[in-house]
């Protein structure tokens, strides 16, 4: 399927610190996976649903985990998880806490 890419760092870790919730924007946007700048964009402008397919991957795609996200940026939820280093996928829960 077609991805949209929403957050992007090169070479450092993200300094968006929005816990995932996609609200933090920074840099410019740049569609390009393989980009050497960082940005942020706001999950939910991307997407017409509150239902998404996150991809988290390393550069090259050679690492990466996907998982489907249900429901508000704030709402705890349960996830189908699949990973590049696993033969199955599996369910996992992530709880909201509020802001840290």
């Amino acid at each position: 399927g077609d991805w949209s890419l929403v957050r992007h760092a090169y070479n450092v870790w993200h300094p968006a610190t929005d816990n995932l919730a996609g609200s933090q924007t920074y840099g410019t946007f740049d569609n390009d996976p393989q980009s050497d700048t960082s940005w942020s964009r706001r999950f939910y402008e991307a997407f017409s649903t509150q239902s998404i397919l996150f991809m988290l991957s390393n550069g090259d795609c050679s690492k990466w985990m996907t998982y489907w996200r249900q429901g508000g940026v704030s709402a705890s939820f349960t996830a189908s998880v699949k990973a590049s280093h696993l033969g199955v996928g599996y369910s996992a829960s992530a709880y909201y806490h509020g802001s840290y």
